[in-house]
């Protein structure tokens, strides 16, 4: 008896749960202190294991009595419902007061259980941002990929709902979503909200954290707005996470409904996955950015050149019922420029582009030339077509503030079998209609049609006349560092001295040349003539700095072209390093592969290639992205509005860093002033040029004497 009592007191005092039962009846013979108070149990005796223990009515279906011997303990671990206790449990059969019973020894691993949990959560969670990081950066398709996201993330949740929501201008666009099996989408729904409707989520957002609501009917209350919208989602519980772009809030990402286990890591989750989001959210608004850069204009809205050469390249015959074309001309728009300032120019095209949009379709309106706009028309009767011509030469007859008239010409065409003839006639009768504008005044070195020698350039013979004449010379305009404000290179600019002696700047001729393909006659001119100069530097000992020469698009699908400057290279001793070669785009190229791959081969010869003009008509996307260029040049219009143009600002600094990320050197032209200068400093842009703040265009000489400094 003395042996039974200390044998009890021995069990009565360790720390762990133990119990002996008869396994035959199931009936519990001892329990210790530590099960007691555990079990909240005060007698045990007459009771049945399985009802005290398990809140049982029969034997556990999982019980080891049939696995027990009394040379060793079975071990095995098992979660208690009726205490949410996780046990390590050891077995074993023993003689209690001379009969053969069981024993249990329950070790609370609880806690233990609970972090080995958490840590498998924590590793699930970041397997999961792993996998949903890399499908955001293995697909093309953002909008696909974030969709497969949030269907990643839904169900890692067990939620109702996984979305993104984006805000612009105070107000917030569901623009994507996942929905889980029976629960009904709400996307299309919640389009256009007011942002004050999560107005007491924002200062958690501003701190970067997590808002967690367990319970919506909370908001009731606090924030019936909020209530009513998400009430009528059935939503009863969500936790959103907030996005930024720029240190800007963006929107969020956000769980509706989700299971209360999983509450503890989500918020780490969303959050990782906000980070990731924003950084593929900034990816897909630079290419927008750049696609709209592509093909529209900036300062008027209208489609541009790329744009408006795409719809020409895409034309089948019989696609359309009727086609019709009108060309538009601003008339005097460089005396305009000239005599009211840029700033007004400007603002006739943007007027222009407006009147249009009163009778016409934005996707029927391009704009092909600093002053000239097509409008193409589809599947309009004669009688249709010419009556919104005519409204059309009405709305430019009322009188506006601004002085200007436009010169039109119009065609149509039933069952359209090509574009380009009836932009030749459309093109035609506008140039007849100008002239009604011309007859009469001053000669104009605008007007192509009345400047007959210029026109006589068109001529194979009188072209290279001019050339050996000398009638052709080459001024120089420098460009600066932004961060020395130092000269750094130059660009060599074509200047035509007519038969009186007057200078006429290449907008007046260079047109004339595409037109009939003799452009390249010129532009070889040019990079010989730049090879001889730098040439002559160098004997003379100045201070030789890189020169860039212009090429037409038109001298780029010249098949033998690399080669032919690389002949001219060698012929005269020219490190090709001091050598810039810059595309343009004002003429149509009739072979786009040829094109790409005359630049690929200049890259492979060793030429530095620039994209001239990006921003209004030019550089088309498509060469942006898939051609090694080393310089992208910003056209001046969006130079010129800088100070006033916050949009511009965005552009330019996105532009940046895009260049920056690719290792293209960023270069603006048209800087006039110096608050135009110090924005360019803050929006990273690398160098400046072709702006009157440092120089106009100079002669050779005055060039010279200004910047190539002879070395001691």
């Amino acid at each position: 008896m003395k042996r039974d009592i200390n044998t009890l007191s021995l069990l009565n005092e360790i720390s762990e749960l133990v119990y002996v039962s008869d396994p035959e009846t199931y009936e519990l013979l001892f329990v210790n202190q530590t099960g007691c108070q555990t079990l909240h149990l005060e007698n045990y005796k007459h009771k049945k294991c399985y009802e005290v223990l398990q809140g049982k009515t029969s034997p556990c279906e999982f019980c080891t009595n049939d696995r027990l011997c009394d040379d060793n303990f079975y071990t095995w671990e098992f979660t208690n419902p009726s205490i949410g206790r996780h046990f390590l449990l050891k077995d074993k059969i023993i003689q209690w007061r001379g009969k053969t019973a069981r024993m249990e020894i329950a070790f609370d691993i609880t806690e233990r259980e609970l972090q080995k949990q958490e840590l498998k959560n924590m590793l699930d969670v970041q397997t999961l941002i792993t996998n949903c990081v890399r499908m955001l950066y293995a697909v093309d398709d953002l909008d696909q990929t974030i969709n497969a996201v949030l269907t990643q993330i839904g169900e890692f949740l067990v939620s109702d709902r996984a979305y993104v929501f984006e805000i612009k201008d105070e107000l917030m666009n569901n623009t994507h979503e996942w929905t889980a099996p029976g629960i009904s989408p709400q996307l299309e729904k919640l389009q256009q909200l007011d942002l004050s409707l999560i107005s007491d989520w924002l200062p958690f957002f501003e701190k970067n954290d997590c808002i967690i609501i367990d319970d919506v009917e909370q908001l009731q209350k606090t924030n019936p707005a909020a209530y009513a919208t998400l009430h009528a989602q059935k939503i009863t519980s969500l936790i959103a996470a907030p996005i930024f772009l720029d240190n800007k809030l963006a929107g969020y990402i956000g769980i509706d409904n989700y299971d209360s286990e999983k509450i503890k890591n989500s918020s780490y989750l969303l959050l990782s996955m906000s980070i990731f989001l924003s950084y593929a959210i900034r990816h897909r608004n630079h290419v927008d950015m750049l696609h709209r850069l592509s093909y529209h204009d900036l300062l008027t809205n209208a489609l541009n050149r790329n744009a408006f050469m795409d719809v020409l390249s895409q034309f089948r015959p019989g696609q359309y019922a009727s086609a019709g074309i009108i060309y538009i001309d601003i008339n005097g728009m460089k005396e305009i420029n000239d005599f009211y300032g840029h700033h007004q120019g400007d603002k006739i095209l943007i007027t222009t582009v407006a009147k249009v949009f009163n009778l016409f379709k934005p996707d029927e309106l391009f704009r092909i030339g600093g002053d000239e706009f097509v409008i193409i028309t589809y599947d309009l009767t004669e009688t249709d077509f010419y009556e919104k011509f005519n409204l059309l030469r009405n709305i430019f007859c009322e009188k506006t503030n601004l002085p200007f008239s436009i010169a039109t010409g119009s065609c149509w065409v039933k069952s359209p079998s090509d574009l380009n003839s009836l932009l030749q006639q459309a093109d035609s009768a506008m140039y007849t209609d100008k002239k009604k504008f011309y007859y009469g005044k001053e000669k104009t070195s605008r007007y192509r049609h009345n400047l007959d020698d210029i026109l006589n350039l068109a001529n194979y013979s009188a072209l290279q006349e001019a050339l050996t004449a000398g009638q052709f010379c080459i001024y120089f305009q420098p460009k600066i560092s932004l961060d020395t404000e130092e000269f750094i290179g130059s660009e060599a600019l074509i200047r035509y001295i007519n038969q009186a002696g007057e200078i006429i700047a290449p907008n007046n001729f260079i047109p004339i040349l595409e037109e009939a393909r003799l452009i390249k006659m010129l532009d070889l001119y040019v990079f010989e003539e730049v090879c001889k100069q730098i040439n002559i530097w160098k004997e003379r000992k100045m201070r030789v700095k890189p020169v860039s020469i212009n090429l037409s698009r038109s001298t780029l699908s010249y098949h033998f072209l690399a080669d032919q400057l690389l002949a001219l290279i060698t012929k005269h001793n020219i490190d090709i390093s001091l050598l810039e070669l810059e595309v343009t785009e004002t003429a149509e190229v009739d072979n786009q592969l040829v094109f790409s791959q005359a630049l690929e081969k200049l890259k492979e010869y060793g030429f530095s290639i620039s994209i001239d003009d990006f921003g209004v008509r030019n550089a088309s996307l498509s060469l942006f992205t898939t051609i090694n260029f080393d310089i992208l040049k910003l056209d001046r219009s969006l130079v010129k509005t800088l100070a006033q143009n916050q949009k511009a600002r965005i552009l330019i600094r996105s532009l940046a860093v895009i260049c920056s990320d690719l290792g293209i050197k960023l270069i603006a032209e048209g800087v006039e002033t110096l608050e135009q200068l110090d924005i360019l400093k803050e929006l990273r842009c690398n160098e400046v040029q072709q702006g009157y703040l440092f120089s106009k265009p100079l002669p050779l000489n005055d060039f010279e004497n200004k910047y190539l400094q002879i070395l001691r």
